[in-house]
């Protein structure tokens, strides 16, 4: 209770128009009318710009190559799935497009997937860095199948 006393009296005595100029420069004003053009304004301008979708115009600038492994052809044999390095700024919508267009087949689905670049060294100790990118497993229709020769 001591604390709240002292708060009062403290604000008594400042003067009136003290106690005023000393609220505007502190505290904003939410009592008066709101501004809607100038809010409209801020508004738009903290829109975030997002990219427009690039329509890409053959199959080679979205598919780069098949990624031929070991566990890439396990996966073809055993589940139908083909893995292709891709552009990274293709989307499994045009992926998959790309692979029907391609190889004449028809995917079920795609699982896109990010690979991170990696530090490397090599022999002779010079630092290095392998890049990264993008690769998609495909999953084909029962039936269907691609040959890569």
């Amino acid at each position: 209770m001591a604390l709240f006393s002292f708060k009062k009296k403290k604000q008594s005595t400042l003067g009136a128009t003290e106690s005023k100029k000393a609220r505007a420069t502190h505290m904003p004003d939410t009592h008066g009318a709101r501004n809607t053009e100038n809010e409209s304004q801020e508004a738009s301008t903290k829109k975030m710009k997002v990219p427009a979708k690039t329509k890409f115009s053959n199959v080679t600038s979205v598919l780069i190559r098949p990624r031929i492994t070991e566990k890439a052809a396990g996966l073809a044999e055993d589940v139908r799935a083909y893995v292709f390095d891709v552009t990274p700024e293709s989307t499994k919508t045009q992926i998959k497009e790309a692979v029907q267009e391609l190889y004449n087949v028809t995917a079920e689905k795609v699982r896109i997937v990010q690979v991170p670049s990696k530090n490397v060294r090599s022999r002779r100790g010079i630092k290095g860095v392998k890049s990264g990118g993008k690769k998609a497993y495909v999953f084909l229709k029962k039936g269907d199948s691609i040959e890569f020769v």
